[in-house]
């Protein structure tokens, strides 16, 4: 580890930790010099205020996702199983993915 990465390295595992994140580097060790090269590169694009804002909003204060650009549920007639289709519709979707 360079010390320019080493540097790198500590810094970030600080702000991932601030973050309640620290668990992200518990396999850091194990790595390859060149995969821990790429993995702080990696966390260096993570934005945690950003994951932590959008927890704080969508998990704690149970914020409701807008339901916008019309999406609906599917209609339930539209759903078939794999196991109750014929066996040309099978064939159908597992070679062509329609």
């Amino acid at each position: 580890f360079e010390m320019e990465s080493a540097e790198d390295y500590s810094a970030i595992r600080q702000r991932f930790e601030d973050k309640g994140q620290g668990h992200v580097f518990n396999y850091f060790d194990d790595y390859s010099e060149e995969e821990k090269a790429a993995f702080i590169e990696q966390c260096k694009e993570i934005d945690l205020d950003e994951f932590e804002r959008l927890y704080q909003e969508v998990c704690l204060n149970q914020t409701k996702v807008d339901e916008h650009d019309g999406i609906e549920p599917i209609d339930k007639d539209l759903i078939h199983s794999f196991s109750t289709i014929d066996k040309e519709t099978k064939q159908k979707w597992t070679f062509t993915g329609a």
